[in-house]
């Protein structure tokens, strides 16, 4: 997993899809649009995250998905952290790989309490741009209602 919460939040933020999945094919893929060949992988969803709207969480969870990886090659049977984003949706949904991680208790508790967190930190960064109304406002200013 990343080190630090700054930087697993950051990968959380570039993707639409965190999820934690067993490899079950390499060099492979599910959907017909996407010829089999080396980078990508089919992994099946074990626990689901963060997903797209279009999928949701629960559409997700279950599921066989192809992956065209960024980095690193894993082995069959891997279970995977992954952080991911839309490439095809097809008969089946095919994702981008940013990046994967180890599936540990540890990285699962971490990835799931930082999607947990993600609303608030969103609401955080828009409040701390918008613009603050004074805390006195003169009373000529403000509107009458009489």
């Amino acid at each position: 997993m990343p080190t630090g919460t700054e930087s697993l939040e950051k990968l959380i933020d570039e993707s639409s899809y965190v999820f934690k999945a067993t490899v079950t094919q390499l060099n492979a893929s599910n959907e017909p649009a996407i010829r089999s060949g080396p980078g990508l992988i089919v992994a099946r969803v074990d626990e689901a995250f963060q997903a797209s709207p279009s999928i949701g969480v629960g559409g997700l969870r279950g599921r066989e998905v192809t992956m065209r990886l960024a980095e690193g090659a894993p082995t069959l049977g891997d279970e995977l952290i992954v952080f991911a984003n839309e490439w095809v949706y097809g008969t089946q949904i095919a994702l981008r790989e940013i990046a994967h991680h180890k599936a540990t208790p540890q990285a699962q508790k971490a990835a799931a309490e930082a999607v947990e967190r993600l609303p608030i930190r969103r609401l955080k960064a828009r409040l701390e741009g918008a613009v603050r109304a004074p805390k006195s406002c003169p009373r000529r200013l403000l509107p009458s209602f009489t």
